[in-house]
């Protein structure tokens, strides 16, 4: 098995530009020892290096090379990625609205954020059906819940589709969240 990948080594290093190692240096470079590679290497008088079309030998004789199929080592799933962490950002997780409210009525509205600390939010964005957005500083944080809560009214009785996003405020920078949606149908 090794003098096959010491001869497919050698002939790849034939097609490559550059100095040829000799198989000796090849075979010892994958393990064979000395002797072993010495007596796989043809010899000018032996049989195997006369060509066997009966020329006179000065052309290099053909070369074979045999290919040998060698097991491969399964390969092991990639790890997930890293969670990349951002101290102090917020990250919208849920939103929860009543689904069916009333027009003209106040509906709370509470956006969940996943991390430990209490965010500077500065102001609470929505998007009506793509209306929007209409952005208010009406607003509570419960960190101890990790909640931001706030209220909507509904203008006309119909089905919509409310994003809602907040804007907060980190390392002297005011960042944008994530965008969050819920389907709403407000009835008179």
């Amino acid at each position: 098995m090794r003098l096959i990948v010491i001869v497919l080594a050698a002939g790849l290093a034939a097609a490559c530009e550059g100095p040829r190692p000799s198989y000796t240096q090849l075979g010892t470079q994958l393990g064979a020892s000395p002797d072993a590679v010495e007596t796989a290497i043809p010899q000018s008088g032996d049989s195997a290096a006369t060509p066997a079309d009966g020329s006179d030998g000065d052309a290099a004789p053909p070369q074979e090379m045999a290919v040998a199929t060698l097991p491969q080592a399964p390969r092991a799933a990639p790890a997930p990625a890293p969670a990349v962490e951002r101290p102090h950002h917020i990250e919208l997780t849920a939103m929860r609205i009543d689904p069916d409210p009333s027009v003209g009525a106040s509906v709370p509205v509470s956006l969940s954020y996943a991390g430990d600390h209490a965010p500077d939010v500065k102001r609470v964005c929505f998007l009506w059906s793509g209306d929007g957005p209409y952005c208010w500083d009406f607003l509570s944080v419960d960190a101890q819940a990790r909640q931001i809560n706030t209220g909507l009214t509904m203008k006309e009785a119909k089905a919509y589709t409310i994003a809602g996003y907040v804007e907060y405020q980190t390392a002297g920078r005011l960042y944008k969240s994530n965008t969050l949606s819920a389907r709403v149908t407000a009835h008179p």
